[in-house]
């Protein structure tokens, strides 16, 4: 997010959406949908978790460019995104602008 610009989902949801991903749009963003006046600058996610469905979410976060970031790797590192790895995973974080 660039400083100082308001937060735009709609390029995540949007290939979230062209990949057929199930999911419901939670969090801040959700309540700024819903007309509160709450600043966000991440959109929050919970997808069906069907394997199916893990699946097509892990291609989406591949076009995204998903990468863990941590303090000791605030770049960030490609991982092995598939609907297998995301099946015991219980929350992921997007910090960034999809590239």
């Amino acid at each position: 997010m660039v400083a100082g610009q308001p937060f735009d989902a709609e390029p995540v949801l949007a290939v979230l959406e062209r990949h057929n991903v199930e999911f419901v749009v939670v969090g801040g963003y959700a309540a700024r949908l819903h007309g509160a006046a709450r600043p966000t600058s991440d959109v929050d996610v919970t997808p069906r978790t069907t394997r199916d469905n893990l699946d097509r979410l892990a291609s989406a976060l591949r076009e995204l460019g998903a990468r863990i970031r941590s303090d000791a790797h605030p770049d960030g590192f490609r991982f092995d995104v598939s609907g297998e790895s995301l099946a015991g995973v219980r929350m992921l974080q997007s910090a960034d602008r999809p590239r």
